[in-house]
């Protein structure tokens, strides 16, 4: 079990990464190399933490994930029972399953909006169906969705829409 000294200098890192950070601010350094700099501190803190006798069994460093889990999802044009490039197909699918959600939702709002706003009546009985499902949070809606709809690609764009 980790004790609070092994992770005392890692607090402090970031007790100083927070001050460097602020300081850089106040000193008109760019928004950009701070953003930068955030995100190579970040990786920095993961090395860290995965370096650790305890936590290293459970959280892969970046290190493993860029000599085992990358190549693998890369896969430039290996042989075998995967596809080259999985990553990148894996990315557009779910790029076209965002798009497509939004553009039925868009679809679907625009007209609602015009009619609630033209007519009082259609008003009166959409709102209260919009103010109910509006605060629902989607993460919620997923397992009603899975029943539903099953676990296919129309799941997946309904629950973004």
């Amino acid at each position: 079990m980790l004790g609070a000294w092994t992770l005392a200098p890692l607090t402090a890192g970031i007790g100083v990464v927070v001050i460097v950070t602020l300081t850089l601010a106040t000193a008109g350094i760019s928004a950009v190399i701070i953003a930068l700099l955030s995100l190579l501190v970040g990786v920095l803190i993961w090395w860290l933490l995965s370096t650790l006798p305890g936590v290293g069994v459970i959280l892969a460093g970046p290190q493993d994930i860029i000599n085992k889990a990358l190549p693998e999802l890369l896969n430039n044009g290996a042989t075998g029972e995967f596809e080259a490039y999985l990553l990148f197909k894996h990315i557009r699918w779910s790029f076209q399953r965002v798009v497509l959600g939004w553009a039925i939702a868009f679809a679907a709002s625009i007209p609602t909006a015009f009619l609630m706003g033209w007519y009082r009546t259609f008003r009166d009985i959409v709102d209260p169906w919009v103010q109910f499902l509006r605060t629902i949070p989607p993460i919620a809606l997923i397992p009603l969705v899975i029943l539903l709809m099953g676990t296919g690609e129309q799941a997946k764009i309904t629950v973004i829409f």
